[in-house]
């Protein structure tokens, strides 16, 4: 499992704390460090930015992914928004963007409103036949399709969940695609179960160390998973302010992240 640092532009070079390089699109638009870094970066996945609530067309992402030549692009989505609809829209962006040249992998991020799980997992399986190479799973989209079943709004608790759910289903064998998933949380000791995850992003290992927050003895952080509005704005404290919480966050993260990893040798070469 490849864990990457999502960073403010003004403290990018900590983002080398983690392999991993994740872009979120609407903030490379407005800034030409971030943008910058990103382009010269490997291997980069560029977030639509949709998370921020911030909405951009299909041809302005387009021409940034022209720029920043990532090797995963997100196709813009809805949190909460209709399962087909979002698939479909996936789809034509994936069909505009070809056409327009551009060569990467394209990520599908299911969504769908309360209650509906049996969309949401149709929603994935349509993605795989059409042959997306991602499926990225958003926290939010998790709790509305199987929150009805858990009866928490706790995001590790559902997303904990879900991987119970589709492993009983067998499918992240039967789609034969890959798996990011969108953020990592505060339960760092349940990343070493998701042994079929290619992927995932964190915020949260930086702004929790900015409130002198770092992982316990049981993998956990406290409770503060969704970064600010201005998180990528705000003018935060000198590094020795926070550094050692986030090194220790992050060091924390990969090796639980490893711990997944070997899980997975054990898994597919039969071991257990």
């Amino acid at each position: 499992m490849e864990l990457a640092l999502i960073m403010p532009p003004k403290l990018l070079e900590y983002t080398n704390l983690l392999p991993g390089r994740f872009c979120i699109a609407t903030v490379a638009m407005r800034d030409a460090v971030y943008r910058e870094y990103f382009t010269k970066a490997k291997n980069v996945t560029l977030d639509n930015g949709v998370f921020e609530g911030e909405v951009t067309t299909p041809a302005a992402l387009v021409e940034l992914a022209k720029t920043i030549q990532p090797e995963v692009i997100i196709c813009p989505d809805t949190i909460g928004g209709d399962a087909a609809k979002n698939f479909a829209d996936a789809l034509d962006f994936r069909t505009y963007a070809e056409g327009q040249g551009l060569k990467c992998e394209f990520m599908f991020v299911p969504q769908t409103k309360r209650g509906k799980w049996v969309e949401f997992e149709r929603a994935m399986q349509a993605a795989a036949e059409r042959g997306f190479e991602w499926l990225g799973i958003c926290r939010d989209a998790v709790y509305n399709a199987y929150g009805q079943f858990t009866n928490t709004k706790d995001q590790e608790l559902n997303r904990f969940h879900f991987c119970a759910a589709i492993l009983q289903d067998g499918l992240p064998q039967a789609l034969n695609v890959k798996w990011h998933f969108l953020g990592v949380g505060e339960r760092l000791d349940l990343l070493q179960y998701y042994w079929f995850v290619d992927r995932m992003d964190t915020a949260s290992l930086f702004w929790q160390a900015t409130w002198n927050h770092s992982v316990d003895t049981t993998g956990r952080l406290t409770t503060l998973i969704k970064r600010p509005k201005d998180y990528f704005t705000r003018d935060y404290p000198p590094a020795g302010h926070w550094y050692n919480d986030l090194k220790r966050n992050c060091t924390a993260a990969l090796q639980y992240a490893q711990k997944a990893t070997e899980l997975r040798s054990d898994i597919q070469g039969g071991r257990l």
